[in-house]
This record gives C-alpha cells, structure tokens and sequence, in this order.
C-alpha cells in the first residue's frame, strides 16, 4: 500500500481527530488546537494518508509580503524516516509554491536540531539561532515532550530565498 498526499481543502471531525492526535504524539497536549487546522486562504494543509489512516501533515502560511511560512510539518513517529515529510514538502513545492521567499522554524533539543536535514534537502539554510522563544508557554500553553527541569527547545531559523 502506498502513501497518499493530499492538499486538503474541507477537514472532516474524523480527520481533524487524527491531525490533533499526530500533533499530541510529536509536540505534547495541547500545542495544536481545533483552530489550528481551520483551513483559511491563507494557510495550506497537506497531508500524508497510509490505508486511510492520517500519518502526518503540513501546515503552511501565505503571508502578506510574499513570503511563505512552513508553520508545522509532523509524522507519525512509526512513520518517520520514510520519506513521508519530503514528499509533503515536495508535494507542496510542485503544486503550490510560487514564491521565491520561504522560512521556517526547527526546534533544537539536546537531541539536535529536528527537521534540520529535511529542510536542507529543499535547499533551505540555517540562518539564525532565535533562542528560547518557547520559554513562556512550555508547560503553560501545552505539555512539551521535550521539557527536563527547565525549557531548553531553541529555535532555528530555517530560510531559503531563491528557487
């Protein structure tokens, strides 16, 4: 059987169930919300199905100044390093992309810097290390899988500006 990639355009409450419990198993309680997967036309939603079952997602944002915000892209952990996150960015970049100016941000955990070789591969760089920004909301505003005594996710900034 083979994974399908879908752009979605309606979320039905059976799939908006299985994008929030692929978001609970990666990034704790309550990182994501309901509102967070309202399909807007400003924000994509990608996602990634193996025998009808919602393995994983991508969640862009269409900003004002033409730039693109790769907001989230998560995969169920059993599904991880299959490729399934390279063919939603790719799907996306077939099908959707048409700016020249995208970004996102990578946590960085003692564990190393998720989704670092998953952006370089769409020739996206490193260009700056923006800190603690999560600090206020760790295991305030959701459960944060990553968390030891204190909050020690950075965030890296992920850009590419040219095709």
């Amino acid at each position: 059987m083979e994974t399908v990639i879908a752009f979605m355009e309606e979320i039905s409450p059976h799939q908006l169930e299985e994008l929030l419990s692929v978001s609970e198993s990666l990034f704790g309680l309550n990182y994501h919300d309901v509102h967070y997967f309202k399909i807007t036309k400003n924000e994509l939603i990608i996602t990634a199905c193996f025998d009808h079952k919602l393995i994983g997602f991508l969640k862009i944002i269409l900003e004002k100044d033409n730039r693109v915000k790769i907001d989230c892209i998560g995969v169920s952990k059993k599904f991880q390093r299959k490729g399934i996150a390279s063919s939603l960015l790719h799907h996306y970049f077939q099908n959707h992309h048409c700016t020249n100016h995208i970004y996102a941000l990578a946590w960085k955990t003692s564990n190393g810097i998720h989704a670092q070789k998953l952006f370089k591969k769409f020739k996206m760089k490193a260009v700056k290390n923006l800190g603690l920004i999560w600090k206020s909301k760790c295991n305030v505003d959701f459960q944060c899988p990553y968390k030891l005594s204190t909050c020690n996710c950075e965030a890296i900034l992920f850009k590419r500006d040219s095709i």
